[in-house]
């Protein structure tokens, strides 16, 4: 009988002290973006057929995984809870030509790239085209960024399209 519960607990100890080690070594912190000299910056103006210029520098605590760049349209003036509180209100002052903008010929872009392997630190440099066909008026661009562990961490600026 003594061996018996000797043997619970000594299986018991060794469980909680492997359940611990791993708890320990779980990545639970979400990656970040570092916002200086990152582009496109918010509220930003291009023409159709330009191009944008990607500039974001994310970091980790233990690895980086990915990231995804999404550009869609804001003819309804939505809001994302990362834009800030002044470019969520300038659409109170804004000229509404493109409110409900030509939905048809809106542009959309969603893209998934892939960091380096064993990266804590990646710059994102590329160059996105705009076509010229696409409906002006408000977008949004967001990117999100993924580590290994799947933490995600996402920033959405405004930007207008118009010739």
């Amino acid at each position: 009988m003594i061996k018996k519960i000797f043997t619970v607990c000594a299986a018991v100890l060794v469980l909680c002290g492997a359940m611990s080690c791993n708890k320990d070594e779980e990545d639970t912190e979400k990656p970040t973006f570092d916002n200086t000299d990152a582009t496109p910056v918010e509220g930003g103006k291009y023409l159709p057929g330009g191009k944008i210029i990607v500039h974001q520098t994310f970091s980790d605590n233990e690895e980086l995984g990915s990231f995804n760049i999404e550009i869609h349209n804001n003819f309804d003036h939505h809001s994302h809870s990362t834009e800030t509180a002044k470019s969520i209100s300038k659409h109170e002052d804004h000229d509404h030509d493109h409110e409900h903008g030509d939905v048809e010929n809106a542009w959309v872009f969603n893209q998934d790239y892939e960091i380096p392997a064993g990266k804590k630190v990646y710059t994102a440099d590329l160059t996105i085209d705009i076509p010229e066909t696409i409906a002006e008026g408000d977008y949004h661009f967001m990117i999100r960024v993924t580590d290994k562990a799947g933490w995600q961490e996402i920033k959405a600026v405004s930007l207008e399209i118009e010739d």
